[in-house]
């Protein structure tokens, strides 16, 4: 259920701020990544805790998104802060997707600041963690779900 509102969250990001299709299939991933590169946002709820990370396997990949959502269409990257803003932003409006989405299963959610990430993320024991990549245009992204049930 989770990963369903997390996808078409991504889905309507893609299609509404991005101007890209991100409707191809969900490959869900057996194993976890143990180095992320993109951001991370929680939502806190009465009966769940969700950390949601997406993570860019590739470079040109965040470059290519952060630049989407800020409509750069110049040959140069974006230096390092404007797509730090840009990837929070991303993962933002897929964790408002993610509330308004769980409003009913999981109600209270509130959303945390996104953090930008790269390196090894280390999480709480327990709960649960799914790992799916997804296309977003061009790109690849790395979605990483954990649930810790209260």
């Amino acid at each position: 259920m989770w990963l369903d509102a997390t996808v078409e969250a991504i889905r309507d990001v893609a299609k509404s701020a991005l101007f890209v299709d991100a409707s191809g299939k969900v490959e869900l991933q057996f194993e976890h990544p143990t180095h992320l590169m993109g951001s991370l946002i929680s939502l806190l709820g009465e009966t769940d805790t969700i950390e949601m990370a997406l993570s860019y396997p590739q470079p040109s990949d965040a470059q290519a998104l952060g630049k989407a959502l800020l409509m750069d269409e110049g040959e140069d990257d974006l230096p390092n802060a404007d797509l730090v803003d840009a990837l929070g932003e991303i993962a933002n409006m897929v964790g408002g997707g993610i509330k308004r989405r769980m409003n009913t299963a999981s109600p209270g959610l509130r959303l945390g600041l996104p953090l930008a990430v790269n390196g090894r993320v280390v999480v709480k024991r327990g709960g649960e963690r799914l790992t799916a990549l997804l296309s977003i245009g061009e790109s690849q992204v790395l979605l990483v779900l954990w649930r810790y049930a209260h």
